[in-house]
């Protein structure tokens, strides 16, 4: 903890420093990853159970693009009718998860 304001000047400095560096990265990181989706996509062969991933072996990495599905309740829908018959009120969820080992 900082004992006095010019301590905490520096760190709030230090914080912006390094959040504006964060952004940065991020972008980059969100660029490099559209990339690699882009060639999984073009050149991945499927696999998995439901054959929803994609997978590209490289010299010491494995990188798989697996699409996700889930069911979520809609829970104000299901508040506002109080119905028992729950799967009407599913909302499918399609998601896609980017793994580089």
């Amino acid at each position: 903890m900082c004992k006095t304001k010019k301590e905490l000047n520096k760190l709030v400095a230090k914080y912006r420093e390094l959040s504006a560096e964060q952004k940065k990265i991020n972008k980059q990181l969100k660029d490099i990853k559209g990339e690699i989706i882009d060639y999984v996509l073009a050149k991945g062969v499927r696999g998995g159970k439901d054959n929803l991933t994609l997978i590209v072996f490289g010299d010491d990495y494995k990188v798989s693009y697996i699409t996700v599905v889930s069911h979520n309740l809609d829970t104000d829908r299901v508040r506002a009718f109080l119905g028992d018959n729950v799967a009407e009120f599913q909302v499918e969820s399609i998601s896609n998860k980017l793994d580089i080992r």
